[in-house]
């Protein structure tokens, strides 16, 4: 086996690999400098739900009532996706997204949309691009966690670059194939976690048992103030000298900030969350760790 690809399977590949390993500006010998080709096969792109039966592609949803929405690709090219929008009024709700043909999931369980899905002003920038094929689908599936009866309209809009590289290009054919060890991931709670009021509860988070997480990013949404304890299960390494407020814990899905250096988490590891309810009422929480799957394992 040739040493790069021995070499790709030991350590993660960044899935963006035209800003970080190809120039805006080349020379070739003997002639003046030209813009990159591959800058010149590529244009912005936005992926949003495809539209339904009455013609919109707005996802319409009751309270507790869950809904599924799909995103296809249509073969024009690739699609690196980089930042999360979404209505910035309709947000109280969970939702899982997966691939259409292999059922693969980008999460462990339903997520907030409150702790990754930006607004237009403010985009939820992932750490790991996702990749999305020429050809595929993503599924959504979507829970209103409202208790009114008001019917609320859901859409995201992912933002990225579509690229239109011949498949036989080289260049595609080395980082695209690479890129594939490294997929974006989010992780919540194994639970859900609802405080009753001045209550307190353990929660944890399990890795999946293949692949190595890489965790860049933790942002949450509560219906009010609480504190935190986080270590791993079953040893005494703790993430902070004293329980954490949440006003000084994370950022949101607005303004949310990323760790200096990723860390990474074991197949199968445990992370332990303790809370503690500060708000007097009852009160929901999640937390979303977002980061990027290293399959090891997969082959070049």
């Amino acid at each position: 086996m040739p040493r790069r690809q021995i070499e790709a399977k030991l350590k993660p590949v960044a899935t963006n690999f035209l800003f970080s390993g190809e120039p805006f500006i080349v020379k070739r010998d003997g002639e003046m400098a030209l813009p990159n080709p591959l800058l010149q096969k590529m244009t912005p792109y936005w992926l949003s739900f495809d539209e339904n039966s009455a013609g919109t592609n707005r996802l319409l949803l009751s309270a507790q009532e869950i809904g599924f929405a799909t995103m296809t690709n249509d073969f024009g090219g690739d699609i690196e996706i980089y930042a999360l929008t979404g209505d910035q009024d309709d947000l109280d709700y969970t939702f899982l997204l997966k691939d259409h043909q292999s059922g693969s999931e980008f999460m462990n369980r339903k997520i907030h949309a409150q702790t990754v899905i930006g607004t237009n002003e403010r985009p939820f920038f992932l750490p790991f691009p996702i990749l999305i094929d020429r050809d595929q689908v993503i599924d959504l599936e979507a829970r209103n966690g409202a208790n009114d009866n008001v019917t609320k309209g859901i859409v995201q809009t992912y933002l990225g670059h579509r690229y239109y590289f011949d498949i036989n290009d080289l260049q595609y054919k080395e980082f695209g194939a690479l890129s594939r060890s490294l997929r974006t991931y989010f992780y919540t709670t194994d639970n859900d976690v609802a405080l009753v009021a001045n209550g307190n509860e353990a929660s944890f988070i399990t890795m999946r048992s293949d692949a190595f997480f890489y965790w860049k990013r933790i942002s949450f949404f509560s219906d009010g103030e609480f504190k935190l304890n986080i270590k791993r299960a079953n040893s005494s390494v703790e993430f902070n000298n004293v329980e954490i407020n949440s006003n000084a814990f994370a950022g949101n899905r607005e303004r949310y900030w990323d760790f200096r250096l990723p860390m990474v988490l074991s197949p199968k590891e445990r992370l332990r969350f303790e809370f503690t309810d500060l708000s007097g009422n009852p009160n929901r929480i999640f937390v979303t760790l977002t980061g990027a799957n290293f399959y090891a394992n997969i082959g070049v």
